[in-house]
């Protein structure tokens, strides 16, 4: 039951982030003592493709899509309450540029509906995020100083 609802609000997410083209699907194994947790991607120019199948950036909507979607479901089981603020720590280092391009676009538009906080040591994510907490190692690796920078 739970796992259906969320792949339903993933999907949501997961249609908007990839501009209709993706949605999750589970699959429904036929062997016996196994539980269909199994997720599909239902590729609207592709049919049906296996997750690992997905680029760098499309995997990233895809787990940012899941990730919200756990969000949403245990907010409105729980009586309303509701989580504001996001914080990746994401190997966006790994990404080539397309990917990079979509996770930066991703992130701002969930940006538009909850405070978001990356952890990154990439370039293009510190001059496309303007506001930045900024932590500077200390000369005896104990005492480190934490300082806020805004870029416009």
């Amino acid at each position: 039951m739970h796992f259906s609802e969320i792949v339903d609000y993933a999907n949501e997410r997961f249609l908007e982030l990839s501009g209709g083209r993706y949605q999750f699907k589970i699959q429904k194994t036929k062997e016996v003592g196994k539980h269909g947790l199994d997720i599909a991607i239902n590729d609207s120019e592709n049919g049906d493709r296996a997750p690992e199948t997905l680029s760098g950036g499309e995997t990233f909507q895809a787990s940012i899509s899941l990730a919200l979607a756990m969000t949403d479901v245990i907010c409105q089981r729980t009586g309303g309450i509701r989580l504001d603020s996001l914080f990746i720590d994401e190997g966006f280092g790994s990404l080539d540029q397309e990917s990079l391009d979509k996770a930066i676009a991703t992130l701002k538009k969930i940006q538009e509906q909850k405070m978001v906080g990356v952890i990154s040591h990439v370039e293009a994510m510190e001059t496309e995020i303007k506001s930045h907490v900024v932590v500077d190692k200390g000369p005896d690796d104990c005492h480190s100083s934490v300082r806020i920078e805004n870029f416009e």
